[in-house]
């Protein structure tokens, strides 16, 4: 040995020297590390892991989402958004078949997860919370004390490998659930195809009698004005940029259809006594229910009316007395309101018996123009001729019209009623899994390599100190005089 080496004194080329005197052992070692990191590690991954888990967050902004309200005032139920329907037709987007619908439909609605956001300010006292509770503990009983209503969630779907979904199929079923959800709701909660095409879409007009579909029309008109004018009144100045038209253009189509159509429908049926053969419904039948059922009507109006009435005479006023400090008092009536609503109410009701019984007297009238005994000269010979070819020109007409409005409405409710009220804030993601990757594996078998490496250096140079320290004692004992 070399005067550093028996020194003791760590030099490079000392280094290198045990390197190359171990260089053997270092191999042996190093082998055996790498195959038993390895063994572990080929253990690790063919453990079963848990099932993928996808996220996306939904946000709510509206008037009312603060309090875990929906827009209609009522408790906001966020697990309609794993209902049957979303989920079918989140997998019908996708173009999975009926089988392969029927088999994932129950099994992913059991696999999804809502979980409320805390709200950023709640999350910041339960931070400032814990901070002080490194001090004092009791203070943690604070944080039970917080209260908060969601208004973002967080959707999980935690995907069961034996359904065979990959990752692109789990991420756009997310997708799909969350779209339909929004789209869902916008219609609930606005008005969505209110007004449908119930005329074209639900009327054999081939089985109803000239009178049903006369009355049909008429019932479809007046729904559609009401609509219209609700929107009017809510939104006066909308307009829509697809047609151009306001929601009062569109109440004057409608009505140019009523005035330049229905009038004279209505002449040729009832003048003319318009029946066909064999109609599932006789007409003075037909027009004998219609009065019947008006007359139900105008009785309970009536009866409305005299409740009412007898509410407004016996009504009691509340009066509550001030006393001041220089002995003056008072009074001042609190209860106005309920008063006020019943005079409405009976002005409404004193306008719709006017309506019903107006009505009423029409069908009294008509019903004469279906008595078997009324002359035949006055009736026009093409009347029913007339009548087919106006019908067909009112249902055209009214489906096109129900279409500009169901349009604008949509509009309406994307631009303006339910703008944002609802949004995919994050896109669905796979949740990073929390078992070691390849790349942590990888950086154990090195490091269990480079232990070894160590290891076999520290052997070998355990093992020269042990031969030094005997060829040292061997040297003593030759020239100790007394040991000879």
């Amino acid at each position: 040995m070399n005067e550093s080496t028996n020194s003791g004194e760590i030099t490079f080329q000392s280094i290198c020297k045990l390197i190359k005197k171990s260089f053997v052992r270092i191999i042996i070692f190093c082998l055996i590390a790498a195959v038993f990191s390895g063994g572990v590690t080929t253990l690790i991954l063919l453990l079963p892991s848990n099932n993928p888990v996808y996220q996306a967050i939904v946000e709510f902004n509206y008037e009312g989402a603060e309090e875990g309200l929906d827009p209609w005032g009522r408790t906001l139920d966020v697990t309609k958004i794993k209902s049957d329907s979303i989920i079918t037709q989140a997998l019908v987007d996708n173009t999975f078949d009926q089988e392969a619908r029927a088999l994932l439909k129950n099994k992913l609605k059991d696999s999804i997860n809502i979980a409320g956001v805390v709200p950023e300010d709640i999350m910041k006292k339960i931070l400032v919370i814990k901070e002080i509770a490194t001090k004092n503990p009791a203070q943690l009983n604070d944080i039970n004390e917080l209260s908060y209503t969601s208004t973002s969630f967080v959707v999980s779907l935690e995907v069961d490998r034996e359904l065979g979904l990959t990752d692109n199929q789990s991420i756009a079923v997310l997708n799909s659930i969350v779209e339909n959800y929004i789209a869902q709701f916008k219609t609930d909660y606005g008005y969505g195809e209110a007004l449908g095409s119930i005329i074209a879409g639900g009327v054999d007009f081939e089985s109803y009698d000239y009178l049903e579909i006369y009355d049909l029309f008429n019932s479809q008109i007046n729904d559609i004005l009401r609509f219209i004018n609700l929107r009017i009144t809510e939104s006066p100045a909308f307009r829509s940029t697809l047609s151009k038209m306001t929601f009062e253009d569109m109440k004057a189509r409608v009505n140019a259809v009523k005035n330049s159509t229905m009038k004279p429908l209505e002449l040729l049926i009832f003048q003319n006594g318009l029946s066909k053969e064999g109609a599932t419904i006789d007409a003075r039948t037909f027009i004998n229910d219609k009065i019947e059922s008006l007359t139900r009507d105008i009785a309970a109006t009536d009866a409305a009316i005299t409740a009412t009435e007898d509410s407004i005479s016996t009504y009691k006023f509340a009066i509550e007395k001030k006393t001041y400090s220089d002995g003056s008092e008072t009074e001042t009536i609190v209860n106005t309101e309920p008063l006020e609503r019943m005079q409405i109410d009976l002005q409404a009701f004193q306008k719709q018996l006017v309506s019903q019984t107006s009505e009423k007297g029409v069908w009294t009238e008509r019903l004469a123009y279906f008595d078997p005994a009324a002359p035949a000269e006055n009736k026009d010979p093409d009347a029913q001729t007339k009548s087919d070819a106006l019908i067909n020109k009112i249902n055209t007409e009214l489906i096109k019209e129900i279409g500009y409005i169901n349009e604008a409405v949509q509009e309406y409710i994307d631009s303006e009623l339910l703008k944002n009220s609802v949004q995919k804030s994050v896109a669905a993601v796979r949740v990073p899994d929390e078992k070691f990757d390849i790349k942590v594996l990888l950086i154990v078998v090195v490091l269990a390599m480079f232990i070894a490496f160590m290891v076999a250096l520290a052997v070998t140079s355990s093992k020269d100190k042990k031969l030094q320290a005997a060829s040292a004692e061997i040297k003593k004992a030759e020239t100790d005089p007394e040991k000879k």
